[in-house]
């Protein structure tokens, strides 16, 4: 396996348009549009940089990850994903290790497009390996 590159890292943040000010004004870009996943509870913005991307995320509720993640740890980076060639083999390897991993999304009949590290064995840092550009 190897790594193809940091494609983003993920900011988990109490105001979302106070961080877009941050970011905007320090990397001397526009302000990206704020788009909403209800799905996953969250209001987003993402900056590209360089070929990679730095996403903000600020919880819609009190209910998802990015909140119990803010609670928990206050503001600050919640994973970074990084993108392989194949994430079946990356994964097979890392579970052989006795890695633990969180999450795996794939449907029936399609190729694991990512899954997820635990933060206890990302060396405290939630890991997404993904294929995807």
């Amino acid at each position: 396996m190897r790594a193809k590159r940091i494609k983003t890292v993920s900011h988990a943040v109490r105001d979302i348009n106070a961080a877009i000010a941050w970011y905007s004004d320090l990397l001397g870009m526009p302000k990206p549009q704020v788009t909403v996943n209800e799905g996953d509870g969250v209001k987003m913005a993402t900056f590209r940089v360089g070929d990679g991307y730095i996403q903000l995320m600020e919880p819609i509720n009190n209910k998802g990850g990015i909140q119990k993640f803010l609670d928990e740890r206050g503001e600050g980076l919640h994973h970074i994903t990084i993108q392989v060639d194949n994430t079946q083999e990356v994964r097979e390897k890392l579970v052989k290790q006795g890695v633990r991993i969180v999450d795996s999304h794939a449907k029936e009949g399609d190729p694991m497009r990512s899954f997820w590290v635990h933060p206890l064995a990302g060396k405290g840092v939630l890991i997404e390996f993904s294929i995807r550009d």
